[in-house]
């Protein structure tokens, strides 16, 4: 189910991008065997979750929240290399 994912994209065997899952999703996830989620998007985004972190970590997964305004592409992209 995970491949039905918004933007769904496997990087490697440990490393995933999408777009906003939805709490069905986040369960698919859970699932799969991913143990972190990171989430760039803001509070505001479109289809944001308002309790995202609370789903998220009910499901025994890490949330780590991250505005990626504050960062700055730069920023972002080089997080993304480093993974």
């Amino acid at each position: 189910m995970i491949e039905t994912i918004r933007e769904y994209y496997q990087i490697n065997d440990y490393l995933a991008t999408s777009g906003q899952p939805t709490p069905e999703e986040f369960k698919a996830i859970a699932l799969s065997g991913y143990e972190v989620i990171i989430n760039l998007a803001t509070s505001r985004s479109t289809n944001a979750l308002p309790n995202e972190g609370v789903l998220v970590t009910d499901l025994n997964l890490i949330y780590v929240q991250i505005d990626s305004r504050t960062l700055g592409e730069a920023k972002v992209s080089r997080c993304g290399s480093i993974f």
